[in-house]
């Protein structure tokens, strides 16, 4: 615990020179923190975006926000479905 909290302020404390190539404290900690097949689908979302952004700028810059939200939303209303199942 304590090597995770001393990265953690040597990430936050360099972020403002090197921040283009460290990653996000914030990040990393929820990804401690939620299970491999939550974050499973996250990490290939963000490869999936890198690859469109790569490809196409343009239409990534245009569609990617709604896109992701769209997903988002379509998960969360997919779970909400699964819990009124499960408390009938």
């Amino acid at each position: 615990m304590l090597i995770a909290v001393a990265l953690g302020i040597l990430i936050t404390c360099l972020e403002p020179r090197f921040g283009h190539w460290l990653p996000s404290p914030t990040a990393v900690g929820i990804g401690m923190l939620i299970p491999g097949t939550a974050m499973m689908p996250m990490v290939v979302g963000g490869l999936f975006q890198w690859a469109w952004a790569k490809a196409s700028p343009k239409t990534e810059e245009v569609y990617c926000l709604p896109t992701a939200s769209g997903l988002i939303a379509g998960e969360a209303l997919v779970v909400l479905v699964f819990a009124i199942q499960a408390m009938l």
